[in-house]
């Protein structure tokens, strides 16, 4: 991801996953209302940046990942608390309450033929924490129904295998790994990795991307 395009994303995922973190320790007491209010005034400073003049960054593009964001942090958010349902930013920007499926979908037909920027950042999204319904989304959305033999786990493993590949095929440039530091915590509970074997490959990518993008900031400036 580049520095440009990382800086507009960097603080929403990480006020979002230190958020999660903050709900898995504390349970109570933490107002949603004002925290989502806090996260739309992020993406929307984001936002602006993007449609800047003179922003490196498109502005589509930026769109685009910001509508990723929003199905991440809303699966996300009601999973560490199910009242975000009733607040949810999908609600607030699309009037929808689909990202379930339509995480997949604008996956497949718009972050797939977009920027590599976009497409890491789908990809993040799926590794930490979305789940959503890939079957629907491919079954009866996009019209390419799934194996009956495989689980959704291993669709899912399928599906950001398929991002990795695009993303590598976009990128001229190879990523070096990094390793993992600073606080995983927010990785644990409900928004655990996948530890089936499977998920090696994804693994490796991870310890890459988050590497850059969450606890390495100083090799992305």
């Amino acid at each position: 991801m580049t520095p440009e395009f990382s800086s507009l994303v960097n603080p929403t995922m990480h006020y979002v996953l230190d958020l999660v973190s903050r709900i898995q320790r504390q349970g109570t007491g933490i107002d949603l209302r004002q925290e989502r209010d806090h996260i739309r005034g992020e993406l929307e400073a984001a936002a602006a940046t993007a449609d800047g003049h003179d922003s490196p960054v498109s502005g589509e593009e930026f769109r685009l990942a910001k509508q990723g964001l929003i199905y991440w942090i809303d699966e996300v958010m009601t999973i560490a608390d199910p009242a975000w349902q009733t607040m949810t930013l999908e609600w607030h920007y699309f009037q929808s309450l689909d990202r379930a499926w339509k995480f997949y979908v604008d996956g497949e037909r718009q972050a797939l033929r977009s920027s590599p920027d976009v497409i890491e950042l789908w990809y993040l999204a799926l590794v930490l924490g979305f789940e959503g319904d890939i079957r629907n989304a491919f079954d009866e959305h996009l019209n390419e129904p799934l194996s009956s033999e495989s689980s959704d786990d291993q669709e899912r493993q399928n599906w950001a295998r398929k991002l990795e590949r695009q993303i590598r095929q976009t990128t001229s440039t190879d990523l070096q790994p990094v390793p993992l530091q600073g606080n995983v915590m927010t990785l644990s509970g409900g928004l655990h990795l996948k530890s089936a074997a499977g998920w090696s490959l994804t693994l490796i990518a991870v310890a890459i991307l988050l590497g850059l993008l969450l606890w390495r900031p100083d090799l992305l400036g």
